[in-house]
């Protein structure tokens, strides 16, 4: 290795051990990367979802992030937030709110079914891309 690049491949060499710290590090440099980042991206595509999917197709690929990197965090965020959030409660008060009953083994049948939601979240958000993009 000559420099931080391999000159076969352009493969970058990572002089140090991956720990927990070099993980942070990585992912602090990645959130921020303003240039050419998460943050654009995300802007970009609230903006105008349709010309961002042009740009990259047609070559422009610089500007953004990269698309399997932006969907592999994204899954992993949503499926933190799904993590984090108490559905049951959630639907308790939705139910309430709606003056709907449920009888015991309907909310069992229910807390069974979002049980299975959260464990495959991830798969589930990573499905839903592509039958929301067609």
């Amino acid at each position: 290795m000559v420099g931080n690049y391999c000159p076969a491949c352009g493969q970058r060499h990572l002089g140090e051990r991956i720990t927990l710290r070099f993980i942070g590090v990585e992912l602090f440099q990645m959130l921020t990367n303003l240039e050419r980042g998460l943050w654009h991206t995300l802007l970009e595509l609230v903006r105008n979802p349709g010309r961002v999917i042009r740009d990259y197709l047609s070559g422009a690929t610089v500007l953004y992030y990269q698309p399997v990197r932006f969907l592999l965090l994204m899954t992993g965020i949503s499926a933190l937030m799904a993590n984090l959030v108490d559905f049951d409660k959630i639907m308790e008060m939705t139910m309430s709110t709606m003056n709907m009953e449920l009888t015991p083994e309907q909310k069992a049948l229910q807390s069974k079914m979002m049980h299975n939601v959260l464990r495959y979240t991830n798969v589930i958000m990573a499905l839903n891309v592509p039958i929301t993009s067609i």
